[in-house]
């Protein structure tokens, strides 16, 4: 609780051998399928590595790519072990405690924006799971999702708020390379704090969490994107995803609609496939 962590790693790492860095956390009994690699995962179900199908039979001499994925609290306890790959997504949250009516002012303040209010989604079970709001495109480099961690968890301790940003490309690398320098410190503090309120701009979340009370400084990394990027990285996702549909129907088949009708009603599907 109160201070800031590390949620969630996807790296890569070419190598002339297999040489997997979270060996000593995961069971090679334990084969699986991912969606961008064949690898393993440990008993917990959080740390996930492998190399590349494509990479499969080869010498110590031909180059290989080793694929990493940790989440939850084996990425806060494990982050280090990564340093140095090529970061493809990095999660950074704060656990922090609400007052206030936080809900209804940030629904509001949204709603006042121009954007939706919060969600309330339900289990399989018909419960509620608590209200998530979301901010900004899953495609892009920056994503917030600020949701009732005591409701998602079950947790014991009432008016838990996660407060969550799901960082890609240009700029995972860039905080990662001030992570992997510097460690946890004011400096990410503030790079944290400055994406937030980008995103959600002049809500004065230190009047409701406690964590951004005691963060005032803000600061964001200038990272330029080129504008064509996301569509280039939908194209290649498309075209993935429509490989693994080819050779794994059951498994991909309803992954592939969902994005292909996702694509269609944000860009019409113009000049996509």
């Amino acid at each position: 609780m109160e201070r800031l962590k590390v949620d969630w790693v996807t790296a890569t790492e070419r190598t002339t051998r297999s040489h997997l860095r979270l060996s000593s956390e995961v069971s090679l009994n334990c084969p699986m399928k991912w969606l961008q690699f064949k690898g393993y995962r440990s008993s917990c179900k959080h740390v996930y590595q492998g190399t590349f199908s494509q990479f499969k039979d080869v010498t110590e001499e031909t180059e290989i790519l080793s694929v990493y994925r940790i989440s939850g609290r084996k990425a806060d306890q494990l982050w280090e072990e990564l340093c140095g790959t090529h970061i493809t997504r990095l999660d950074l949250c704060v656990d922090t405690k609400r007052q206030g009516a936080f809900f209804e002012d940030l629904s509001a303040h949204r709603e006042i924006l121009g954007g939706k209010t919060g969600l309330i989604t339900e289990n399989k079970n018909g419960k509620k799971d608590g209200w998530t709001f979301t901010y900004g495109a899953r495609i892009s480099d920056v994503f917030l999702r600020i949701y009732d961690k005591s409701a998602e968890s079950r947790l014991k301790q009432d008016g838990v708020t996660r407060v969550e940003l799901e960082l890609k490309g240009r700029t995972a690398r860039a905080v990662w390379s001030q992570l992997s320098e510097h460690g946890f410190g004011s400096r990410l503090d503030h790079l944290f704090n400055g994406y937030v309120r980008r995103k959600v701009p002049l809500f004065p979340f230190e009047d409701y969490l406690e964590w951004f009370a005691g963060v005032r400084e803000t600061e964001v990394l200038s990272v330029p994107v080129p504008v064509s990027e996301p569509v280039v990285r939908m194209q290649k996702y498309f075209k993935y995803l429509r490989r693994l549909c080819i050779e794994h129907p059951d498994e991909f088949s309803r992954e592939f609609e969902t994005f292909v009708s996702f694509v269609n009603g944000k860009v019409g599907g113009k000049g996509l496939w």
